[in-house]
């Protein structure tokens, strides 16, 4: 599933590191309408590295914040409202890839500026109009912008960006590599991120759907040989189906109960 802009823009200058590790780790077990279905706390905190007890006072912290929200009939059934609930890639979306190396060990040892600034390198891998490039060029001063960091200021000076930088480079050197250049006619700065080509295809996606609606055609017999966009618009159809259902079942029980 998709990581919305404002996650990277915004809520991480507001989350410790274990709390990015966490809400990563949330947005690949949301179901198509942003539901978390992980499967047990202790599986979550041994994902993240950390206790039981404290996944479950970190959720706390994010239900008082508004990041995640309970079902009003349902308190177990917990939606996360920083994810999407689009099912599929379009160009001009401004979301982050779920990126396969969030999982990484060496990701979830970095501390949380480097977290912060490979994260906004990512959103700009994603939303970045050319489909092959892996090399992202951004001022310097983006990650130092008061205009960013609204809720409170990143903090994070010169030295720290620095050691920030040293800090990817070494424990993410099989995903990039980042370079700062400075532009001899602007005096600017600028972050170069070189990611390695294979960067393009290693995220989440909705394929284990995809294929187990292939699959169960192909044992029927029913249709062979369609495309991908025909089986994108088939799960976007049997979404608004369920949803509607499901909608219609609560609204019969809310009628039932309050008849008596």
């Amino acid at each position: 599933m998709k990581i919305i802009e404002s996650f990277i823009n915004q809520d991480i200058n507001t989350l410790s590191s274990k709390k990015i590790d966490l809400c990563l780790s949330l947005f690949t077990y949301i179901d198509w309408d942003c539901h978390v279905r992980f499967s047990t706390i202790e599986r979550l905190a041994f994902e993240i590295g950390t206790t039981v007890k404290y996944v479950k006072e970190m959720m706390n912290e994010l239900k008082r914040d508004g990041v995640l929200s309970c079902h009003p009939n349902n308190p177990d059934l917990v939606r996360f409202e920083l994810a999407s609930d689009n099912l599929e890639w379009e160009r001009g979306d401004r979301y982050c890839k779920p990126f396969f190396f969030f999982d990484s060990p060496e990701f979830k040892r970095l501390k949380v500026d480097a977290k912060r600034i490979i994260l906004k390198a990512a959103l700009q891998l994603s939303i970045q109009s050319s489909s092959q490039n892996t090399t992202i060029v951004m001022e310097k001063e983006a990650f130092f912008s008061r205009k960013q960091y609204h809720l409170r200021k990143l903090p994070l000076d010169n030295e720290r960006f620095s050691l920030s930088i040293r800090e990817i480079n070494a424990k993410l050197s099989g995903i990039v590599d980042v370079q700062v250049h400075k532009s001899v006619e602007t005096k600017k700065e600028f972050v170069v991120f070189n990611f390695v080509p294979e960067i393009l295809n290693q995220f989440y996606t909705i394929e284990r759907e995809r294929s187990l609606l292939e699959d169960t055609f192909t044992c029927y017999g029913v249709v062979k040989n369609l495309s991908p966009e025909t089986y994108q618009g088939i799960l976007a159809t049997a979404k608004g189906f369920i949803n509607s259902l499901v909608k219609e079942s609560e609204l019969l029980l809310l009628k039932k109960y309050s008849i008596q």
